[in-house]
């Protein structure tokens, strides 16, 4: 026997007991931890994913939206589904850029032979829900800096090529979803359909990515530009 501490966003829910090892997928569907609408989860205080195997007395952490560290969780997860998105719409021709955050979201604008236009942000929109519907799963790999190179030049990603150049370790963490691959420096959700939703709206020379608030799984408002 051995006993799982189980709680969301470091509040302690409850301790339970179990006899045979079980993957967090597992624990969390009988515990109906779901209804808590996790991100992603830490196992003994190290991200984890539902597939991870526990054995032995363990602490499970479910990290949510309602959490700041959530919340940041849930901004990178649903850059990231655009960031593919954009890739399964236009490949490499063009290449889509975060400028900065306004407001409830960020701008970001599309740079190469893809004209950034309502049309476009409407597609866009689009394909972003399927991806989210198709519920994807997300993995992390540890590779290799010049396999990593390899990757992200074939993806026309100069810029996460230059930032490769300042590691003094010679691997890196990635994030894989399909053929897509992407770098960010926070943990992403453990999947896709973690999105519960979000905006695209056209602005200037770009568009706007909002996202809901932290603790809401619904945009509940409209946007407004900040003074």
């Amino acid at each position: 026997m051995y006993k799982v501490h189980i709680s969301v966003d470091n509040n302690h829910l409850k301790q339970m007991m179990y006899q045979n090892e079980q993957t967090v997928r597992q624990l969390v569907r009988e515990e109906r931890l779901n209804e808590q609408d996790p991100l992603i989860y830490r196992l003994n205080n190290d991200y984890c994913y539902p597939n991870d195997v526990i054995k032995s007395d363990s602490r499970l952490d479910c990290v949510t939206n309602n959490s700041l560290e959530g919340h940041r969780i849930y901004q990178d997860t649903c850059i990231f589904v655009m960031m593919k998105a954009c890739y399964n719409l236009v490949g490499t021709k063009s290449r889509l850029i975060v400028e900065h955050s306004i407001g409830d979201g960020v701008f970001c604008e599309i740079f190469g032979d893809v004209s950034c236009d309502d049309k476009l942000v409407k597609s866009l929109k689009k394909e972003m829900k399927r991806v989210i519907k198709s519920d994807v799963d997300i993995e992390k790999q540890i590779i290799s800096l010049p396999e990593a190179e390899k990757i992200f030049q074939k993806l026309n990603r100069s810029d996460i090529i230059r930032n490769m150049e300042y590691r003094e370790k010679r691997d890196i963490t990635i994030f894989k979803c399909g053929p897509y691959r992407d770098y960010y420096i926070r943990q992403l959700a453990a999947s896709t359909g973690c999105i519960s939703d979000f905006d695209g709206i056209p602005y200037d020379t770009g568009f706007i990515l909002r996202f809901p608030e932290q603790g809401k799984l619904e945009l509940t408002n409209h946007f407004h530009m900040p003074l």
